[in-house]
């Protein structure tokens, strides 16, 4: 066995067990997760009444473009005007 360096640091500390300092994260409580974000669910509904209760949380409808027409936003479901449901 080789002798251990008297020169090497003995822990490598990189404080992610520090408790945060106040008033780095924002007091905010209005953030999105990913899943509202992006319109991802856990699990996909099973029957009508479970599109529309997801439907009600957050807009999942594909936005569609005719032909000739002007490109749409690509922004956060939920930040605008709610599209209006589909069949």
């Amino acid at each position: 066995m080789k002798p251990k360096d008297p020169t090497a640091p003995k822990h490598a500390h990189y404080h992610e067990h520090d408790p945060l300092p106040p008033g780095l994260l924002p007091e905010d409580t209005a953030v999105a997760s990913a899943n509202e974000c992006t319109g991802l669910m856990f699990t996909p509904p099973e029957n009508a009444a479970q599109q529309e209760a997801y439907q009600e949380l957050s807009p999942m409808a594909i936005p569609r473009r005719e032909p000739g027409g002007r490109a749409l936003s690509k922004g956060c479901p939920g930040t605008g005007k709610r599209p209006e449901k589909r069949q």
